[in-house]
């Protein structure tokens, strides 16, 4: 019933100024997703959230087949078992013009699925890019830093890179300042104690977060006094 009143919500007048569409973990699938196809009148919206829904690569194509929904600049499908074939058809509309902010953490994509994205991801002009829990390596995540260019932050697991992939990015890459700006208030329980140490000595900023064992933030210097 809600989802039913949802749809025809999408379809009034109402509907038709909607910016805003968030729906995360409220158990939607491709199938319920499917009267989307056919709503028109979605071209004021800007942003889609649909995270922890199980809408899997079928809902992206529902979602890509709707012309309205032409004018996003944010779309979130954090963990909704979608594949890079999913991720593709949404970058290959015009929706790679509008996006400016992008969230495909938590699904499952790897190196060779990375090699597809990232020159699709360049073409782009995306400000805030989150890639955490994507199994994404050192390599893939240097080439995003040197081939995404209008990024200003990315969220990343330093769990799923090593010490050497974080550095490259912060230090040798050409956009190292956005990243700087996002690790500032990144999570780095992932890494070891002796990596930490590493970073925080290396890093050329005083303001690096950390959360402690009672998820506390720290500043670099605090944490690098804790860590001592």
């Amino acid at each position: 019933l809600l989802v039913e009143g949802l749809w025809s919500l999408l379809g009034s007048s109402t509907g038709r100024n909607l910016r805003r569409l968030h729906l995360p973990n409220t158990t939607l699938n491709a199938e319920v997703l499917e009267p989307l196809r056919q709503s028109k009148g979605l071209e004021s919206l800007e942003s889609l959230d649909l995270s922890f829904n199980a809408i899997e690569d079928e809902g992206l194509h529902v979602l890509v087949d709707n012309d309205s929904l032409s004018n996003l600049r944010t779309m979130k499908f954090r963990r909704c078992g979608v594949s890079v074939e999913g991720i593709l058809a949404v970058l290959e509309t015009p929706l790679h013009e509008s996006l400016r902010e992008l969230d495909l953490g938590e699904n499952v994509i790897r190196r060779a699925g990375w090699s597809e994205l990232v020159p699709k991801l360049a073409k782009m002009h995306l400000r805030s890019l989150s890639v955490d829990g994507t199994h994404i390596n050192d390599a893939s995540l240097l080439e995003l830093g040197e081939r995404v260019r209008s990024l200003e932050a990315l969220r990343f697991l330093p769990g799923d890179v090593s010490l050497q992939g974080i550095l490259d990015v912060c230090f040798l890459g050409p956009w190292s300042e956005p990243v700087r700006r996002t690790l500032r208030r990144h999570p780095f329980e992932h890494l070891s104690r002796d990596a930490l140490r590493k970073l925080l000595r290396l890093a050329p900023w005083a303001t690096l977060s950390a959360r402690s064992t009672k998820s506390q933030w720290l500043d670099g210097a605090a944490f690098a006094a804790a860590t001592h």
